[in-house]
């Protein structure tokens, strides 16, 4: 199957800067709008935008995501102070919202916007609204950009001046104490309906004037006389730092002095550019009409022609930080299998494969087919006519000719025809030393907790697909373990004995497993792991997945048995035991946006299924957010309802602007309870193989000419 990627795919978007008059800016929830009140349109597609805000004693943590170009999300944590009710001095809130821009600003048409506040938290903050913002480029003779908001609110942003309740009165209130996480669809829109507005002038490229006229009477707050509300007019003053960073002053509700700080990011736009040396250049061969000597096949009856070959080439790929596997020739075809431990870009290390081919191989082999590898897999087959190398890199659209001139299929397990392995890399060891952070967020007393101390890692690779590798941490500071909150679930504590772990010892074996892995036919893969999985659990884990290299879709199933670790994570167990394991479906919508459904049964003997939503970007940032529903009520779950998180990958290379393959990654749960809980398995099969098949290579592919 041809790639028929349009040369679109290729563009690398660049994001306006953030200091751009109509970029929306965030309001104190972190979303597109003016002070506290929300406004319409929205944040560059990609970006993400961390907040943090403080008024009358209320201070909001807001990570909003522009998951596409019309749909954004945010999760938030707020305290409040002097709540002094309800059993709570200082009040804590975790909450989720959703947004989506209806219609974009046009010439005459405003913006407008739809919202969902607090869907799935405790309904402390929960409103709806309807709103419309108009930016109009330069009204006055001096100064910048002017936008005028206008909307419609429900729940708090419909607490005071309503002018109806047009879906309906009845509305359920918020109760204090009540465990939340569940979608409160039964209240959305329902109730007063309040107007409220507002505008903000944009004086100059960093100073700005917001005023707005709010709908939020605070009900809960001043009845409990955290701050006085005194006035529905608001007014703030915000200056532009840089592209990233905004700062605000206000004066809030005729009574409070309010700040807001701004952090805005594009994983598209890395803080320094991409940078390679320069790849060797292509050596075009000699004109067959004028050399057809050159061509001449006698060459491939040598008895060590695949051997030489593997040698030089060999040499050459391993100066750019590439590992040969092996080589296969014929006359007119060769196939070479490669990895990287330095690139973590399949279409970069395509295209220097590629060239040292074009350098080396004897003219008369026109077709290229470099299989990509990882950890020991063969993942996929890259095709290619060496004529395309020699004549389309110059061309002003080199890349989108080369990848429609692409095959990009599955790659056989093993290699065919004559064929020469490059021995002497089994057995291998690796080690490395170094710091680790284990972070623990959302403890009412403490809203964050972490340890920090010495990691240290060790791999042992035996043979192909087999390896061995473990962690032992050892703790020199932190404070998880001073926490105060002993579990108080109903279901097996699979998860809510953390804090038990963290006190136990302050030297812990993570994991210890040893693997196999490998590729049972050209469109399967399969794995099987024992040990010491993770730091609760051990056992035995097997998985199966099948995943064609040009296909969106993937199946997979994995069955394990796990046994709970000792607290002092050692090498002993405790007596509770269960067999758990999921069937797990898998697609690729392209442009990034991958879901994934996980149906089975989880550590606790619950069965339901997860679901996750995630956004890929082409440089390997990753962010994306899940839910799971089991057979546990929301009353035996606990605090949340159910099981749901937010996830992130950075790579490294994002950073430093030049190629390696770690990445930092981690989950944000609002509260983790023993519902819902899935076995923390290293290597699971498809995060490992996606980013070397069709779309995933395709994306990229204007690398490949680096």
């Amino acid at each position: 199957m041809v790639c028929g990627f349009s040369p679109s795919v290729l563009a690398q978007e660049r994001t306006p800067p953030a200091s751009s008059p109509l970029t929306p800016t965030l309001n104190f929830y972190g979303v597109p709008g003016l002070i506290d009140m929300p406004g319409a349109g929205a944040l560059p597609n990609g970006q993400i935008a961390i907040g943090v805000s403080s008024f009358g004693g209320q201070t909001r943590t807001n990570f909003t995501f522009q998951f596409s170009p019309r749909i954004a999300v945010t999760f938030r944590y707020s305290g409040i102070q002097d709540w002094n009710s309800d059993e709570f001095d200082n009040y804590r809130d975790r909450s989720f919202d959703f947004r989506h821009l209806l219609v974009k600003e046009g010439r005459k048409a405003p913006a407008i916007s739809i919202g969902l506040q607090d869907i799935a938290g405790t309904g402390i903050y929960a409103g709806e609204y309807v709103v419309a913002t108009k930016g109009f480029a330069q009204p006055f003779r001096f100064g910048g950009a002017v936008k005028v908001t206008a909307g419609l609110g429900w729940g708090r942003l419909g607490s005071t001046g309503s002018i109806g309740s047009p879906f309906g009165a009845d509305r359920p209130q918020f109760v204090p104490g009540d465990p939340g996480g569940e979608l409160s669809v039964n209240q959305w829109f329902r109730g007063p309906v309040s107007p409220f507005g507002g505008v903000e002038w944009q004086v100059n490229d960093g100073l700005s004037l917001k005023a707005e006229y709010a709908a939020d009477a605070y009900t809960a707050e001043t009845s409990r006389e955290v701050f006085s509300n005194r006035s529905r007019f608001n007014f703030g003053m915000e200056y532009q730092v840089s592209p990233a960073l905004r700062f605000g002053g206000y004066w809030l509700y005729g009574s409070e002095i309010g700040v807001n700080l701004q952090l805005q990011v594009n994983p598209k736009n890395p803080p320094a550019p991409y940078r390679l040396s320069g790849p060797r250049p292509i050596i075009e061969r000699p004109k067959r009409l004028s050399n057809p000597a050159a061509y001449d096949q006698g060459w491939i009856a040598a008895q060590n022609a695949p051997v030489v070959i593997r040698d030089v080439l060999d040499a050459e790929l391993a100066q750019d930080g590439i590992r040969l596997h092996s080589v296969s020739v014929g006359a007119i075809r060769a196939e070479t299998r490669v990895s990287s431990d330095r690139f973590d870009n399949f279409a970069i290390l395509t295209g220097r494969t590629a060239r040292a081919m074009a350098r080396i191989l004897p003219p008369s082999v026109e077709t290229f087919e470099i299989v990509l590898v990882t950890n020991d897999i063969p993942i996929s087959k890259v095709t290619l006519t060496r004529r395309d190398l020699e004549t389309l890199e110059f061309q002003p659209d080199a890349s989108a000719l080369l990848l429609s001139r692409t095959l990009i299929l599955d790659a056989d397990p093993a290699p065919q025809g004559r064929t020469a392995q490059v021995d002497g890399y089994y057995p291998n060891f690796r080690w490395a030393v170094g710091p680790y952070i284990r972070p623990s967020f959302f403890d009412p007393d403490r809203p964050v907790r972490a340890d920090l101390g010495i990691s240290a890692v060790a791999q042992y690779r035996l043979a192909p697909g087999w390896q061995m590798f473990g962690e032992i941490r050892h703790r020199l500071v932190g404070n998880i373990a001073d926490a105060s909150r002993p579990s108080d679930s109903v279901l097996p504590h699979v998860r809510t004995d953390a804090l038990l772990y963290a006190q136990a010892t302050d030297t812990s074996l993570e994991q210890f497993v040893l693997s196999k892995q490998w590729k049972p036919g050209p469109t399967t893969y399969a794995r099987v792991s024992i040990g010491y999985l993770e730091q609760m659990f051990g056992g035995l884990s097997g998985e199966l997945l099948w995943k064609p290299a040009d296909s969106q879709l993937a199946v997979g199933i994995e069955l394990n048995y796990a046994k709970q670790r000792d607290f002092d994570q050692g090498f002993g167990f405790q007596d509770y035991d269960v067999a758990t394991g999921h069937l797990s479906a898998y697609y690729d919508f392209g442009n990034g946006y991958h879901a994934q459904i996980d149906a089975g049964q989880y550590l606790a003997g619950d069965v339901g299924a997860t679901v996750t939503v995630e956004r890929q970007f082409a440089n390997g940032w990753r962010v994306g957010g899940f839910f799971t529903l089991t057979d546990v009520s929301a009353e035996d779950f606990g605090e949340g309802s159910f099981d749901k998180g937010i996830t992130f990958t950075v790579p490294v290379s994002w950073f430093v602007g030049g190629p390696t393959r770690r990445a930092v990654s981690t989950t944000v749960r609002p509260v983790q309870r023993d519902g819902g809980a899935r076995l923390n398995v290293s290597g699971r099969l498809y995060d490992q193989i996606r980013s070397g098949h069709l779309v995933d290579v395709a994306n990229d592919w204007g690398r490949v000419w680096q």
